[in-house]
């Protein structure tokens, strides 16, 4: 079983050490305390610049709920198509209706926008009550990839879900465990769930 390791970098030293120390991927954001918002194309642009593997990139406007408002959606289709420019790898992305489903129409559209690039949804996952639904949900729509905690504060105390969810979508889309993980759990994390 090979294991892919992403780091979750909130800056460019952040990110050049990842690389170094030997990650597989870079998940760039901003504002780490809050729970990651959209880089700036600043930033973008140096780390992908400076480092060896993937970047992707997580869109995420504001801080708070996954439910946007007309205008926060203009934001999020903006800075896709503006990350792009840079050659970034994917992007990180969610975005939830009032009663925590997925919102398919406006993941349809994030979706044009991304074009090619790999897409990965971010833990807003979380929040899902049905969450075998919106796995089917989001292999209809071509994601490459779910982070998810296993609906819990972090993925330890997820093991439980998460190793139900792995099992669920078998080779439709990757499971990426996050929240938590550390060195003196990862492995453990491992063998219970299968998580790669």
């Amino acid at each position: 079983m090979t294991i892919k390791f992403e780091v979750c970098a909130g800056s460019l030293n952040s990110a050049i050490i990842a690389d170094k120390g030997g990650a597989d991927q870079i998940e760039l954001c901003s504002a780490l305390s809050v729970g990651g918002l959209t880089p700036s194309i600043g930033l973008i642009d140096l780390v992908k610049s400076s480092v060896n593997i993937p970047v992707h990139v997580l869109i995420r406007p504001r801080e708070g709920n996954f439910n946007y408002t007309k205008l926060e959606k203009s934001i999020i289709i903006k800075d896709i198509i503006e990350a792009k420019k840079y050659k970034i790898d994917g992007i990180v992305v969610g975005a939830l209706t009032t009663t925590n489903e997925i919102d398919i129409d406006f993941m349809m559209e994030l979706k044009n926008a991304a074009g090619e690039i790999s897409c990965t949804f971010h833990r807003a996952f979380d929040l899902i009550q049905n969450k075998f639904k919106s796995i089917d949900l989001l292999i209809d729509l071509n994601f490459k990839r779910i982070l998810t905690s296993g609906g819990k504060t972090n993925a330890w105390s997820g093991r439980d879900q998460l190793k139900k969810i792995i099992s669920y979508a078998g080779k439709g889309i990757e499971i990426m465990a996050g929240g938590g993980i550390n060195k003196t759990n990862a492995k453990h994390l491992i063998e219970f769930t299968n998580v790669t």
